[in-house]
């Protein structure tokens, strides 16, 4: 996910559907299940494809990467029909000799996209020794089909533009997300084939197709949850996972969201009042975020945001930022240990009446809003976790973290999981059993959405081969973000096998919180 200031239009995008959250019961996505998800496999070969690399998306060098496509049937009960197609990247070693077991990274979101970390990871580097693999999971990116929705896009951005009651925006961005499914189904795309369990057979598949004996799984975020299911479902070829700010496929739609963004605020403020230079600043760090809301919500923010077009283009959107809108970017700003220290001084000018800030905030986030596949994810969040939703505990999760409502919005799939109509994982799904293999488990202090207590359960879960590593200051995300995580990952992915020294994870200072 993004380390990026919420900006205005994700913020809108958060509050725009907040809307009806009961609408679903376990009973009621049970009778929304037209079939289950469980394949009848018939045999067929993946193929991998060499092809170009797209080295503008990749920003790598052509000598240090190769690419291609994996090509297997989009329904594996079915392989003479609709084939998908999932770009791949490889990007090569640097240090010889070179390990034969290399890292694939599984991409977050659900609905982001996998090969543009590529670049990313190797310029860390994340390792020097072995080759490191991303992929667009199927439906996102550059895999086809893709299952973009830019209807729900538009909505998002028409919903910008104006100072709307929640409820009433959200009404339009759930009508959006329904015209794309049947924009998508009407073209032949089989919603029901795009979930965890099916891009865990894709990544088995990938193993198979570049002839890899093993190979170090790697994930954030979403990813872990793909993690995750390799090792319950395809151990074979795992020879060490890694999995960072953990979201275990036991973890209800939405309500641990709100949960887990009232604990970081609250350890926000906690954290300012026991700093003196920031109690000085900042006495009431709560009650500034209130006049801050407060005044937004009197007097929205106005502001133009430029928007990428797929023809190359820019469009130019007006917004209007108000103090809902404030809360929710407060969420996202959460994520980046950089941000964090920053935020008491963020709240406190607009406070005060500097709200040309947000400015800046909005451009910024821009590719966070525009780049998940909303009807991937959509199809995958209701497939892993519509059996466990529960619409009276998320009616009182909303009504107890009132203030942080807007936040399980940014996709209102607890409200649109009975329309979109696909069917549940295996309830196995959605049970962590422990593993055999050497798994690495990272949690944040920070994390406003995957809180290190869920890393910790996750640990506990798969049993005596995982270890949890808890960061202090970090938000959501700690490989890349800090060395301490990054040499730990380094040192275990050498020898998943040998003791592992976490020293530096317990000199880790909290956030450093300045005056201003």
């Amino acid at each position: 996910m993004p380390r990026c200031l919420a900006v205005a239009a994700l913020v809108m995008a958060l509050v725009s559907c907040s809307a009806e959250p009961d609408r679903l019961s376990p009973t009621d996505a049970v009778r929304a299940e037209p079939r289950s998800t469980t394949t009848t496999t018939v045999a067929y070969e993946p193929r991998f494809v060499p092809g170009e690399c797209d080295l503008e998306r990749l920003f790598l060098p052509p000598e240090r990467v190769d690419c291609g496509e994996l090509v297997v049937p989009e329904d594996r009960s079915d392989p003479s029909g609709a084939q998908v197609r999932l770009p791949v990247a490889i990007v090569r070693a640097t240090q010889v000799p070179t390990h034969s077991d290399p890292v694939i990274y599984f991409s977050g979101g659900p609905g982001y996209r996998g090969l543009d970390a590529a670049g990313s990871w190797a310029a860390l580097p994340l390792v020097a020794d072995r080759d490191i693999i991303t992929f667009d999971q199927r439906g996102t990116g550059g895999s086809t089909p893709n299952l973009d929705c830019p209807e729900v896009d538009d909505a998002i951005f028409a919903a910008f533009g104006k100072a709307d009651d929640p409820g009433v925006e959200a009404t339009d961005v759930e009508r959006a997300y329904m015209a794309c499914r049947r924009r998508l189904t009407g073209d032949g795309v089989d919603l029901a084939r795009y979930n965890t369990v099916e891009v865990a057979n894709d990544v088995a598949d990938l193993r198979r197709a570049l002839g890899i004996d093993q190979w170090n799984i790697f994930g954030i975020s979403y990813g872990t949850t793909v993690a995750m299911e390799m090792l319950r479902a395809h151990p074979d070829g795992v020879r060490s996972a890694v999995i960072d700010s953990v979201y275990p496929s036991d973890v209800q739609l939405g309500v641990a969201t709100l949960e887990s963004a009232e604990r970081a605020f609250n350890l926000l403020v906690e954290q300012c009042a026991a700093s003196t230079t920031c109690r000085a600043a900042h006495p009431d760090l709560r009650a500034e975020l209130v006049i801050a809301a407060d005044r937004l919500n009197k007097a929205p923010f106005e502001l133009d945001v430029e928007i990428p077009t797929s023809d190359g283009g820019l469009r130019v959107v007006h917004g209007r930022f108000t103090g809902t809108d404030l809360v929710a970017g407060l969420f996202n700003a959460l994520y980046s240990k950089d941000l964090i220290p920053l935020l008491p001084f963020f709240i406190g000018e607009v406070a005060r009446g500097n709200v040309e800030l947000l400015s800046g905030v909005a451009q910024d986030g821009i590719d966070f809003l525009v780049s998940p596949a909303e009807a991937q994810a959509a199809s995958v969040e209701c497939a892993d976790r519509q059996r466990l939703v529960d619409r009276n505990q998320l009616r009182r999760a909303m009504e107890r973290h009132f203030a942080f409502g807007a936040i399980t919005a940014l996709r209102p799939l607890p409200q649109i999981c009975r329309e979109w109509a696909v069917p549940s994982a295996e309830p196995a799904f959605n049970r962590i059993t422990p593993t055999e293999v050497p798994t690495l488990v990272f949690g944040n202090e920070f994390d406003p959405v995957t809180p290190p207590e869920q890393s910790r359960h996750a640990a506990e879960a798969l049993g005596e081969a995982a270890t949890f590593v808890w960061f202090r200051g970090l938000g959501h995300g700690a490989v890349g973000d800090s060395t301490c995580p990054t040499s730990i990952f380094r040192a275990f992915v050498a020898d998943p096998g040998a003791p592992l020294d976490t020293s530096c994870a317990a000199a880790m200072p909290s956030a450093q919180f300045g005056g201003g």
